[in-house]
């Protein structure tokens, strides 16, 4: 009664289709009729007409032994509509080899999945209850100037940082009638 509560006897109400709730979630069937929930339908990051679910870029990122955490986001991108950047957290006292993911991403995954950047921060954006604001991420990395940078110190609304440094910190604190989808005060 939580998740459905404004669509209860509603059926014909438009987050239904044939009969389905559509709650956004992206899923891959196997032979034996198992479900594998691949992300959500609002991540989905096409580039050049090829669909890049960022849940397979996290999960091969996460394996690495030095990755704390790591969220993937599609930004602009203009001969390709969108590509696909990582971000990732090291684990205390680790350092993140961005060389060694590559490598990870050669052996396992498609070329047009690959993330054109990555990118280390000390810390992800995140909800009020730990989920990762994608969104923000996105908007911080391109006012950051991560994605443009080459090389060498950048400028970003936090001061300097490294290209592949940075530090990402919420404009406004996040509170719990965030995360219930209330709007800011």
């Amino acid at each position: 009664p939580n998740l459905a509560r404004g669509y209860h006897r509603r059926p014909n109400d438009d987050a239904f289709a044939e009969g389905w709730f559509r709650g956004g979630d992206l899923a891959l069937v196997d032979a034996g009729g198992f479900y594998q929930i691949v992300g959500r339908a609002k991540e989905l990051i096409i580039s050049g007409g090829e669909n890049i679910h960022p849940a397979e870029i996290e999960n091969i990122a996460l394996a690495d032994a030095t990755v704390a955490e790591a969220a993937v986001v599609g930004v602009p991108d203009a001969q390709w509509g969108e590509v696909a950047v990582l971000a990732v957290v090291a684990r205390p006292g680790m350092t993140v080899d961005t060389e060694r993911l590559q490598a990870a991403f050669a052996v396992t995954l498609a070329r047009f999945k690959h993330p054109r950047r990555i990118v280390v921060l000390d810390a992800l954006p995140k909800t009020a209850l730990g989920k990762v604001r994608k969104t923000d991420l996105a908007i911080d990395l391109q006012q950051a100037g991560a994605l443009e940078a080459e090389a060498g110190l950048m400028a970003t609304r936090h001061g300097t940082a490294a290209v592949r440094r940075l530090t990402i910190r919420p404009q406004r604190p996040y509170t719990a009638a965030h995360a219930r989808g209330e709007p800011a005060d």
